[in-house]
């Protein structure tokens, strides 16, 4: 059973351990993650000018707008400010700055009925960890604007301790890294390679969907079977997500189990400490591991 936590405060400790579970936790909106929200309305509001954010789908081509977003989201990604706020937001619900690490954000635009390709594809049923992100991970997820049921995103957590048949196998983080992944950020439609890995439709019967004011914020398990729900609402769905693992989990082992994963790689060289920003170095943690 996945149990939702609304503003509920504990240790961090024991909190990603009910993640790691399968429980979901939401907070309301802080004086960071507003302040975070406000920053990343002013720069969307700077990059469709004249056109409001969620409404620039109906006079932007898509090949203009694969092209704005291609270069809003890594300068996005590389403001000083955006890295700033998130720690302040993590720091404020309770992380450790030294032993938290924090994977570069990204900023998601689900346009309704314009784009399901490249920086606007629709994920369908996934795990993050059928594309090598690692078992302690946990994922962060913020709304930009107000959305709805039909515009955000769907959780299948019967799932999340019985697996789904997948090609999770045939995932190859170098490989993807150096063939498929350039191409994938300017792709105006879909290719065989954007369908799901799945290789069955999820039962939605008991689909979970949660809808959430701008600034909060929602922590999931990477393991954790969701999707995005098809954008109906005529409206573009901005949001931000990132994603932390805490070196002693990563060390000790603590993570969600894995119920069908198979993916080849990490993403953990992708992370780096929330105080100083140095890596995580997985091949210098190998010998506190095998302590363990």
């Amino acid at each position: 059973m996945t149990g939702i936590h609304f503003d509920q405060l504990m240790p961090d400790d024991r909190r990603r351990q009910k993640i790691f579970e399968g429980d979901i936790f939401i907070y309301s909106p802080s004086a960071a993650s507003m302040s975070l929200c406000q920053l990343t309305r002013t720069l969307l509001t700077e990059a469709f000018g004249p056109h409001a954010a969620q409404t620039a789908q109906d006079f932007i081509s898509p090949d203009d707008y694969v092209e704005l977003l291609a270069d809003l989201r890594p300068s996005y990604t590389s403001h000083p400010r955006v890295r700033s706020l998130i720690k302040e937001t993590l720091i404020h619900l309770g992380l450790d700055s030294d032993d938290t690490y924090l994977k570069q954000p990204d900023l998601r635009a689900m346009t309704s009925g314009l784009l399901n390709a490249g920086p606007g594809l629709l994920l369908e049923a996934h795990r993050d960890t059928w594309y090598a992100d690692p078992f302690s991970q946990i994922n962060w997820w913020m709304p930009i604007f107000d959305y709805t049921t039909e515009s955000g995103m769907e959780f299948y957590p019967d799932y999340f301790t019985k697996g789904i048949e997948n090609d999770s196998e045939f995932y190859d983080l170098r490989e993807w890294r150096a063939s498929g992944m350039a191409q994938a950020a300017k792709r105006k439609e879909r290719v065989a390679g954007d369908n799901s890995m799945a290789r069955e439709k999820p039962n939605t019967s008991s689909d979970l969907r949660i809808v959430m004011p701008p600034g909060a914020i929602m922590l999931f398990s990477a393991a954790h079977l969701h999707a995005t729900t098809p954008n109906t609402s005529r409206k573009t769905r901005f949001s931000i997500d990132f994603r932390t693992v805490n070196v002693q989990d990563v060390i000790s082992g603590a993570s969600a189990d894995n119920v069908d994963t198979a993916a080849r790689g990490s993403t953990l060289g992708d992370f780096s400490r929330l105080s100083d920003g140095s890596k995580l170095r997985p091949d210098k943690l190998k010998n506190k591991i095998e302590e363990v």
